[in-house]
């Protein structure tokens, strides 16, 4: 497992810079709690999109089935595009977070509230376990139409937003009131950690039953 996590890095070397480029980016054009919040979002949407156009690239030259070849089964192979995943969250929710705060010292950015970043971190989780398992299941491109579905909910359900990132900022209200109870936040990470071991688990067993 650990090669074919290498591998997906190594893939994905470029697209990871041209993320942080893009973080830099917002990070001078948007200053203050607008900016902080478009670099957090950008962090975590970035990742997960990161990881879809993986499938992607492999779908264009059918690399599940050749690999299939290899010594590897293909539970290992589902395994790992979650846990590929998880590890890119984890990592970079953090790291983005620690960005913040020294872009704070020069006045490039507002502070970032520890709980903020935690539960936008679990609410991705779960979004992202719900993108890849429509990816190994149907195809990335079924993926993308989900994310679009979304994308539109999320925008209605910020509707009421006045501030300038109205898609986001009504639901992000609602997950704030939760930031002095860490109680509450560690159980919305838990629970989609169990998500992602069951959608994991779901996926292995179909996709052991196909044919390819």
């Amino acid at each position: 497992m650990l090669g074919l996590m290498l591998k997906d890095y190594y893939a994905l070397r470029r697209r990871y810079l041209i993320l942080i480029g893009f973080m830099a980016l917002y990070a001078l054009l948007f200053n203050g709690e607008r900016g902080t919040m478009l670099i957090l979002f950008l962090a975590a949407f970035g990742t997960v999109f990161t990881s879809l156009e993986l499938i992607k690239n492999e779908e264009r030259f059918h690399w599940f089935s050749y690999v299939l070849a290899a010594p590897i089964d293909r539970s290992t192979l589902i395994a790992e595009r979650y846990l590929f995943s998880f590890l890119n969250l984890s990592a970079m929710m953090p790291l983005t977070a620690l960005a913040i705060q020294l872009m704070q010292m020069f006045a490039i950015t507002a502070p970032v509230e520890p709980q903020l970043v935690a539960v936008i971190y679990g609410a991705t989780l779960i979004y992202n376990c719900l993108l890849l398992t429509v990816a190994l299941l149907f195809n990335s491109d079924i993926a993308r139409y989900v994310t679009i579905v979304l994308i539109v909910v999320i925008f209605l359900l910020g509707k009421l937003s006045e501030n300038y990132i109205e898609p986001f900022e009504g639901l992000i209200n609602t997950f704030v009131q939760l930031q002095q109870q860490w109680l509450l936040i560690g159980l919305l990470i838990a629970t989609a950690l169990i998500i992602n071991l069951i959608a994991c688990t779901i996926v292995k067993t179909v996709v052991n039953r196909r044919d390819y």
